[in-house]
């Protein structure tokens, strides 16, 4: 028997031709903005500014810096994109955990960031990240590196790695005021054989989820992966989307989303929530939001998502400095976990 992909309040009889949600544009002109994360308790807005290399924080009429001076490079699948900080986790109120994209592999890593340390000038990533951790070469796997994705439960981090082709999840425990033993732990690769750990969460009932982007050229092959602690992996659940970068569950009733970045036609990306259905495939993604470039997400407290969305560049050369025709967005959704 299948596990239950779902909560049990998510497997309802649902239309698969839902209306479509319009979000509202919080902010633009960011410059390939992949992360997002809900500072606790405060409810305060923090998003990657990945294309230039900054951490920021969106206040009601201006964005303020909050740490600068990551180091940026082309992204080698697509170089129209800018990678430099990457993914955003806050483990408490004070701590704020980066994964980085811009440097070279083995010098990638995870860096924190005390907020309560912060004052009127922004933190410089060089100087005030309080630790880094990277994933070095060794004898036996090459050095890892953009790290496109986390997760986190009361003891452990997870980390989706991009830098090499194995396809791994790394993991380390919290310790202290950081981390420590950060290792390679799941070759989700060959797991799943498919390329590409994408979106990352916990799911309620404590298991790892995983999504799989699958082929950037094949299209519909992005798959759900599900695995217990000790890393086994329990099910595999087609979805029908293209690349699947970005997995987080509603607070409300359970419902697990999917953001769909689509490497190839950004026209069919987009904001799903994955609905199981009585069938061999397990589940079926149902359009909530038609988004190009959608990179990552998180729920508010009190149930509104929040959504960054990457922008198109067309420039043939000189990357770093291109002017974007589709800037980077971050989008704000009502309360869809109904």
């Amino acid at each position: 028997m299948r596990i239950c992909i779902f909560a049990i309040a998510a497997i309802t009889c649902v239309s698969l031709n839902a209306q479509e949600i319009i979000p509202r544009v919080v902010s633009s002109n960011l410059k390939n903005p992949s992360g997002v994360a809900i500072r606790p308790v405060t409810g305060e807005i923090y998003v990657s500014d990945t294309g230039r290399g900054r951490i920021v924080e969106l206040q009601q009429d201006k964005i303020k810096d909050i740490v600068i001076g990551f180091p940026i490079e082309e992204f080698e699948m697509d170089r129209a994109f800018i990678l430099g900080p990457t993914s955003l986790l806050f483990r408490n109120r004070n701590q704020l955990i980066v994964g980085t994209g811009g440097a070279a592999d083995g010098e990638d890593g995870i860096a924190i960031f005390d907020l309560e340390k912060l004052g009127r000038e922004p933190f410089e990533f060089a100087k005030d990240n309080e630790s880094m951790s990277t994933l070095a070469a060794n004898d036996d796997e090459p050095a890892e590196g953009d790290f496109f994705a986390m997760a986190a439960t009361r003891n452990r981090l997870f980390v989706c790695c991009h830098g090499s082709d194995v396809g791994w999840v790394a993991t380390a425990e919290w310790a202290g005021e950081g981390i420590e033993n950060f290792k390679r732990y799941l070759p989700t690769r060959k797991l799943s054989r498919l390329p590409g750990p994408g979106g990352i969460t916990i799911s309620p009932d404590g298991h790892l989820v995983v999504a799989q982007m699958g082929k950037r050229d094949q299209a519909g092959d992005s798959t759900v992966c599900f695995y217990d602690e000790n890393g086994k992996l329990l099910d595999k659940f087609e979805t029908g989307l293209n690349d699947i970068v970005s997995l987080a569950y509603g607070p409300k009733n359970g419902n697990l989303y999917a953001l769909d970045f689509s490497w190839e036609d950004p026209n069919k990306g987009g904001l799903y929530k994955l609905v199981a259905v009585d069938s061999q495939i397990g589940c079926e993604a149902v359009l909530i939001a038609k988004l190009p470039r959608p990179t990552s997400m998180a729920f508010d407290q009190s149930g509104r998502l929040w959504v960054t969305a990457c922008g198109i560049s067309d420039a043939k050369s000189n990357r770093l400095d291109a002017e974007f025709v589709s800037p980077g967005k971050v989008l704000l959704f009502p309360v869809i976990d109904k």
